[in-house]
């Protein structure tokens, strides 16, 4: 239970600093913030679930239908960002680090997840907590596949490659 309740104080603090981002950031960012804070949300909910329930069966932990979750933000990511020529390199600086510190913060829960998974004694924590690990994999690929296009194009506008060529 203590896992779980801590795991609820991570979504909530990546919840609130999305929310953050989310009210000063780039038109073109806003469908992919958007999308992870319901993402969040959703996920707020069901750990909710668990922390509220005050049997320890087997069944205290909620269903989690990744499938469902997944399918409920994906119209939301499609048409996620159009990077026009005209924005500046600040701005697509700004929006390089914003997306680099969610990215992040995503991970760490990801890492969490995964030692609570590694950790649990009981056969049914393992895999309520490797689904978590496997929705916030998602999640993740769908932040980085968006700041993979920002850095291209930010390194397009600079003019160069962003690694070395030949041998160190």
């Amino acid at each position: 239970m203590r896992v779980c309740q801590y795991a609820l104080l991570i979504e909530n603090a990546i919840q609130q600093e999305v929310m953050l981002r989310l009210d000063n950031q780039p038109t073109q960012l806003q469908p992919l913030l958007e999308l992870v804070n319901t993402f969040e949300d959703m996920l707020i909910n069901i750990l909710n679930q668990v922390v509220n329930n005050t049997t320890l069966k087997a069944d205290t932990y909620s269903e989690l239908d990744a499938i469902q979750i997944l399918l409920e933000t994906k119209g939301k990511y499609k048409d996620t960002l159009s990077l026009n020529d005209d924005l500046t390199s600040d701005t697509m600086v700004a929006m390089y680090m914003n997306l680099s510190a969610i990215s992040n913060l995503i991970e760490k829960s990801l890492q969490f997840y995964r030692q609570a998974a590694n950790n649990s004694a009981y056969e049914h924590d393992k895999l309520y907590f490797n689904s978590l690990v496997e929705l916030k994999k998602v999640l993740k690929r769908r932040i980085d596949s968006v700041l993979r296009i920002v850095y291209n194009a930010l390194w397009s506008k600079i003019g160069f490659a962003p690694f070395v060529f030949g041998k160190e």
